[in-house]
């Protein structure tokens, strides 16, 4: 369900009365939704890795990609919705220039941010990847086991993990899977992930 203007246009930052609050029509929207779905999009780049240097372990940071974005719009005007989880629906990665060497890797959240490459997350819960158990949306608490991500092959990567964390694992890392002690600073693609804050 969405908020729609039969009458005059009204700027997007316009207030609404509803009871006592003041809403956007944004906030609106977003409360009637429930949060809905939400869509992000990380670029990568190993051009900073320091895998010929010093070999990389399984688990061990490739890139950070970024927070993903938690924001909760109604909380300054309500204040009742706290959410305290994420759910990731889909990941998307778009391997768009291949790594140059044998390269196996998965996502993992974390509450740390600044973990630097090379280095294993002190926090960190793999999401996306072999190592996780996806939940099959299409029945109770079936289970799937997924597989890592090639960055050797340039292709679009599909993954429906269905995997619930804590709202503090907010931060995205992009970690190996393979013991790497090799070049492979040419990698280049993007995630995207579909997800929800409840």
């Amino acid at each position: 369900m969405t908020l729609v203007d039969t009458g005059r246009a009204k700027p997007a930052d316009e207030k609404y009365a509803i009871g006592p609050y003041n809403l956007t029509r944004s906030q609106i929207n977003q409360m009637i939704n429930g949060g809905g779905l939400r869509r992000q999009t990380f670029t990568y780049s190993l051009e900073d890795t320091t895998a010929v240097a010093t070999a990389y372990t399984d688990g061990d940071n490739l890139v950070e990609l970024g927070a993903i974005d938690v924001l909760d719009l109604l909380s300054d005007q309500v204040g009742d919705y706290a959410p305290t989880k994420i759910l990731i629906k889909s990941a998307y990665i778009n391997v768009q220039t291949i790594a140059g060497q044998a390269l196996s890797a998965h996502l993992r959240i974390s509450a740390t941010s600044g973990t630097l490459t090379n280095v294993a997350l002190t926090s960190g819960t793999e999401v996306v990847g072999a190592g996780a158990t996806y939940i099959n949306e299409t029945g109770g608490n079936l289970t799937l086991t997924e597989t890592d991500l090639d960055l050797q092959v340039a292709a679009l990567l599909v993954h429906k993990p269905g995997i619930s964390f804590a709202i503090a694992k907010k931060y995205l890392y992009l970690c190996t899977t393979t013991a790497i002690n090799a070049d492979i600073t040419a990698g280049r693609g993007t995630v995207t992930i579909e997800y929800v804050v409840i």
